[in-house]
């Protein structure tokens, strides 16, 4: 079978199953659909699930030849891969990872340790540390190394991580560099804001509201998708007035009012009694998601492993979404990685060994997706027949509209198409994998055919039961 059916044949498994309920799609394949050898990490996918960004140690471009992990962006539609961190058809001299994509597919961010990126105007990069870059995919892929000072300076230390706004004109980073602004004298990891392309517009995001630098380590930022907030961890003690007890919590910094708060505070709003790590903020600030070992965040957290939560800022109430019915807490730890809340703040994904639900096996990692508003968890990573997966799935990340679900898996029986053995793959599956939203559409399409027929035949009693219909079916989609 040639790649091109290859591909033609998952892309029609996929609309199969999505028309029945449940779909598994393999995305970390080349451009001809043949599954890539090596495997592949660290997905991102764009709004409409067409583009999905991951990383692999596989030469599937023919400029790729430096041997070392790199950034790639699979086209679903078209079927094409395009290696990203490249400039000019030239492979970076050193590894890049971490790629967050922008919900309108226009850039993408990452980190890399190549030097070759830098040249022109834009001076050379000689620090020997990575840097973080955006590839701005509208305009070529043109590569834009954005952790430098105002004036445009390379960073004196490495940076890493970015989160990307769903425009892909802002990007938030972590830093161990001093030199990015002024009087940053803290000697620890700091959280950076900048605008691509602007150098002069970056700032320092791990402050308090008067502009006091943390005295303590700030990681792991995330960019809320209008670009208005960035959440990330911190250990400083001098950010908020509450007391955090020094133990690493979650704060949230209004990039507009240059205010700093923080979210991860116990039940009664005094210090937690564990770590809170790896944060999602929703587009406009309002729930921030994240992972955190306290067990006082929330009333009946007795398990005493690390739970996925979430944080209304404007009720300043929290809630644990790592739950199965009823609200039955795991036994096992749960995984988040920044990317996991959709748009309004009500999906949710995370990773845990606990069974939540579903048809999983013991020992293995599953991913799920939490319904905030309909108290519900499901398992997204099941094989066909509902079976257990036979391998660990993780690192889920939701579209920004929080209809597609990106994940890697070491499971070799999602797919049939999966030939790699217990290398990890990226797989694509719908959110909602039970979403009644495209059947309840085809039927008010075709009652409104049938209507419209009805009145042409003057046919007043059907018009009126179709009517009646019509709006049965409006309701059940509001209700969605």
């Amino acid at each position: 079978m040639t790649g091109k059916w290859l591909r033609v044949t998952a892309l029609l498994c996929f609309l199969q199953g999505a028309e029945t309920g449940r779909a598994l799609e393999l995305v970390s394949t080349d451009g001809v659909g043949l599954q890539i050898p090596a495997g592949a990490h660290s997905p991102s996918v764009s709004e409409d699930g067409r583009y999905v960004a991951f990383v692999t140690s596989e030469a599937i471009s023919p400029w790729d030849l430096n041997g070392v992990e790199d950034v790639y962006l699979k086209d679903r539609v078209t079927g094409t891969i395009r290696l990203v961190s490249a400039r000019l058809s030239t492979d970076g001299d050193g590894p890049s990872h971490s790629p967050v994509i922008s919900a309108d597919a226009s850039a993408v961010a990452f980190a890399s340790e190549a030097t070759n990126f830098v040249t022109g105007l834009a001076g050379s990069d000689t620090n020997g540390v990575q840097d973080v870059f955006v590839a701005r995919l509208t305009l070529g892929g043109d590569l834009v190394r954005v952790s430098v000072d105002a004036s445009g300076n390379e960073g004196n230390n490495f940076s890493q991580l970015p989160s990307i706004s769903a425009d892909g004109t802002l990007v938030a980073f972590e830093s161990l560099a001093s030199n990015l602004v002024a009087g940053d004298g803290n000697g620890e990891f700091d959280v950076f804001a900048v605008t691509v392309g602007d150098p002069g517009s970056i700032q320092r995001v791990s402050v308090s509201g008067s502009g006091m630098e943390g005295n303590g380590m700030s990681t792991k930022a995330s960019v809320s998708p209008d670009g208005n907030f960035v959440g990330f961890a911190s250990s400083a003690t001098n950010l908020v007035a509450e007391d955090t007890g020094g133990i690493t919590s979650i704060f949230l910094r209004d990039l507009g009012q240059g205010s700093t708060s923080v979210v991860s505070l116990d039940q009664n709003g005094g210090p937690p009694n564990g770590l809170s790590f790896l944060c999602s903020v929703s587009r406009d600030g309002l729930f921030v998601a994240f992972q955190s070992s306290a067990g006082d965040l929330v009333a009946d957290d007795t398990n005493l492993k690390q739970d996925v939560f979430v944080h209304d800022v404007i009720l300043g109430t929290t809630s644990r979404v790592s739950v199965g019915a009823l609200g039955a807490e795991g036994d096992q730890d749960a995984k988040f990685v920044p990317g996991g809340i959709s748009d309004d703040g009500n999906l949710v994904v995370f990773s845990t060994k606990s069974n939540l639900g579903g048809s999983v096996g013991a020992g293995i990692s599953n991913v799920y997706v939490h319904d905030r508003r309909r108290a519900r968890t499901t398992c997204l990573s099941e094989a066909p027949g509902r079976q257990p997966a036979n391998g660990d799935s993780i690192q889920p990340v939701l579209s920004a509209g929080g209809k597609f679900v990106v994940f890697r898996s070491s499971a070799d029986n999602l797919v049939a198409e999966d030939g790699n053995g217990s290398q990890a793959d990226i797989f694509l599956t719908l959110a909602n994998p039970y979403d009644p939203r495209p059947a309840l559409l085809r039927k008010l399409k075709k009652l409104k055919k049938q209507l419209k027929a009805a009145k042409k035949a003057d046919q007043a009693a059907k018009v009126k039961r179709l009517g009646q219909q019509m709006k049965r079916v409006r309701a059940q989609l509001r209700r969605l």
